[in-house]
């Protein structure tokens, strides 16, 4: 029996230490670890136990200063003190302004961002591109980006300079990037095109 406690308390002892949220010393260790699964039962009971009471207690501590602040303003607005609630107000603001102005600039430069990828998909796949947030849609271009963009056809100059391309050869760059964009051989584009 108390190999049984001794097994307990170094469960208690792993757990906490765990449960802290502090760094070990070097990667090899949080390597070593294992999962929680790979615990026995009576570990696990215990780990989710002790997750439980610390989110528990975080709560009730977020809750206990969310209602002292609370109670803090509705005295000082009781007692008239209009300057010191104000003072507070804009305390409380001025911490919040640069994370404010922060978001607001990564948003803007997700969204450029977002619009440049756009820019590169071709016209007829656009219309697949969802409705999201920025962060979001960023995540999902990422992701699909390979998918939506057609990759150019290879440059095939077999007959280029022989008098039997149909005037292949004398494509402009552009004109040779319109007909990857399109999807067909140069000398068809060249065909196609208006004699001038």
């Amino acid at each position: 029996m108390p190999d049984n406690e001794q097994n307990g308390q170094d469960a208690q002892t792993t757990a906490s230490t765990s449960g802290t949220g502090a760094t070990p010393v070097n990667g090899d260790q949080q390597q070593n670890q294992g999962k929680i699964e790979d615990l026995p039962p009576w570990a696990q009971v215990l780990v989710k136990e002790l997750r439980d009471e610390s989110a528990a207690r975080r709560l009730a501590l977020r809750k206990q200063e969310d209602e002292a602040a609370k109670a803090t303003q509705a005295r000082l607005a009781d007692e008239g003190k209009w300057k010191e609630l104000a003072d507070a107000r804009a305390a409380e603001l001025a911490k919040v302004t640069p994370y404010q102005q922060r978001a607001e600039t990564l948003e803007k430069m997700i969204t450029e961002n977002n619009l440049r990828v756009i820019q590169q998909i071709p016209e007829q796949m656009r219309t697949l591109v969802p409705q999201l947030p920025p962060e979001q849609l960023s995540a999902w271009l990422s992701a699909n980006q390979a998918l939506l963009t057609r990759k150019p056809a290879p440059e095939i100059d077999a007959g280029a300079g022989t008098g039997s391309g149909g005037g292949a050869g004398t494509l402009t760059d552009d004109e040779k990037r319109m007909a990857a964009l399109i999807g067909i051989t140069h000398e068809a584009f060249a065909k196609a095109k208006p004699k001038t």
